[in-house]
């Protein structure tokens, strides 16, 4: 309220505001290191484009939360950065997920070899017709 980086006067109305910000802050470093990596380690165009556009969104995302409080919470401001909020769980989703999954694929395609190629237990008498 007196326009300070941290507030005077401490209540959980206030605690709750000052929480939003500093993980906001918290998660824009995390994000920055993130895409920095994303973009050293990854050679894969359609990975980097998303993980771009959810870059793009945190700083986004950082603006429409001021926004809200520059423009006194009205409800279009508000709603965008709920909104924000969603694309970017959807894009960060989607960036660890075309990351990823052909390792899990692999995982998956040679835990069910060795499963299929694995001896029958002792217990366990296979029919071979």
């Amino acid at each position: 309220p007196e326009g300070t980086l941290i507030p005077g006067d401490w209540y959980f109305g206030v605690a709750i505001h000052f929480a939003h910000r500093a993980l906001a802050a918290i998660i824009m470093v995390a994000y920055t290191v993130w895409i920095v990596k994303l973009l050293r380690l990854t050679s894969n165009s359609f990975v980097r484009r998303i993980g771009l556009i959810s870059c793009l969104l945190v700083v986004v995302q950082i603006f429409l939360g001021a926004a809200v409080i520059w423009m006194g919470r009205t409800p279009f401001i508000t709603t965008m950065h709920v909104l924000n909020s969603a694309f970017l769980l959807a894009a960060t989703w989607a960036t660890h997920f075309f990351c990823y999954h052909s390792a899990l694929e692999q995982n998956v395609s040679a835990s069910t070899v060795a499963e299929n190629t694995s001896p029958a237990p002792a217990s366990v008498q296979v029919v071979r017709t």
